[in-house]
């Protein structure tokens, strides 16, 4: 019965993790993996998405935001060399909106995590889903 509990535990976990469809390293189209998600409160204004070494590596990412409006701006790419990426760069999504891509500095990387701070023209409607893809 505790190991039951406990695989639920996980499958919740990890549901929640996730923030929107698709499941980590997925290959939704040709060389472009999701990453992660995160369904993100108007009340906050950062997040992480967890991305890890099992993913694989990537040259570039895409973010998209399919059922919200917000202004993201301070995204840090964390690597798995202890590296750092923070690409300049402002971006505003409607519902539905993706980013341009967004190449990673020395080629082909292994991501561990991505941080963004964000912002709502309407902070009291809800929340969004930020989808994250990385490009190989």
């Amino acid at each position: 019965m505790t190991r039951l509990i406990g695989t639920c535990l996980l499958l919740v976990s990890l549901a929640a993790c996730g923030g929107g469809s698709g499941v980590a390293g997925e290959r939704p189209r040709d060389g472009v993996a999701f990453l992660g998600g995160r369904e993100v409160s108007y009340a906050i204004d950062h997040d992480r998405i967890p991305v890890g070494r099992h993913a694989g590596r990537f040259s570039a990412l895409r973010i998209e935001v399919p059922d919200g409006a917000l202004e993201m701006y301070d995204i840090q790419v964390h690597f798995a060399d202890g590296s750092t990426f923070s690409p300049e760069t402002r971006l505003q999504f409607r519902s539905g909106d993706s980013s341009r891509r967004i190449d990673l500095p020395g080629g082909d990387r292994q991501i561990t995590s991505i941080d963004f701070l964000y912002r709502s023209d309407r902070p009291r409607e809800g929340r969004a889903n930020v989808r994250v893809y990385g490009v190989r």
